[in-house]
């Protein structure tokens, strides 16, 4: 609770934002991707379709609306997954850490894991299949008597953030 705790901003990641009093400013596209290690990869296969992920071990994000049940947008038509595996948290580094240790497969937004793919600790899976993107917003109490430095932050974040995505 951001006015009870005194907070001046936060940020949250999440598809879209419920209803609420907080004025919420997106910052930037999160899309995100299907990915494991190499080692869980040569284990157990690289799905080839959505579907195949049912006989794969997952791994929720658990404050995401879509935590056990994965949507898939594609040539194919659109594809709901229901996902479930041995080890489930509400916090992406911890997901991304299983995820390099081979504990399952992951979705997560892509500039989390970019360099984990870039250097080869993780790999992508169902690349041609989209998934719900993630949205990053800027989250506070009000615009009225918005202290200046939020201010400042905000306009900085929305200026950076999608220039270094890419």
């Amino acid at each position: 609770d951001l006015v009870r705790e005194g907070v001046d901003l936060a940020l949250r990641g999440q598809a879209r934002l419920d209803d609420s009093s907080l004025v919420a400013v997106p910052l930037m596209d999160l899309p995100r991707v299907v990915c494991a290690s190499p080692a869980f990869w040569r284990e157990h296969g690289s799905p080839e379709h959505p579907l195949d992920l049912q006989r794969l071990p997952c791994l929720p994000y658990l404050l995401g609306q879509d935590a056990l049940r994965w949507t898939f947008e594609g040539d194919g038509g659109s594809h709901v997954v229901d996902v479930r595996g041995p080890f489930r948290a509400n916090n992406s580094l911890m997901l991304i850490d299983a995820m390099e240790r081979g504990v399952g497969v992951g979705l997560v937004p892509r500039v989390m894991v970019h360099g984990a793919l870039t250097q080869g600790r993780l790999v992508q899976a169902l690349a041609a299949w989209r998934t719900e993107p993630r949205r990053l917003f800027a989250v506070f109490p009000s615009r009225e008597h918005l202290p200046a430095r939020v201010r400042a932050l905000v306009d900085f974040l929305k200026v950076q953030l999608p220039a270094a995505q890419g």
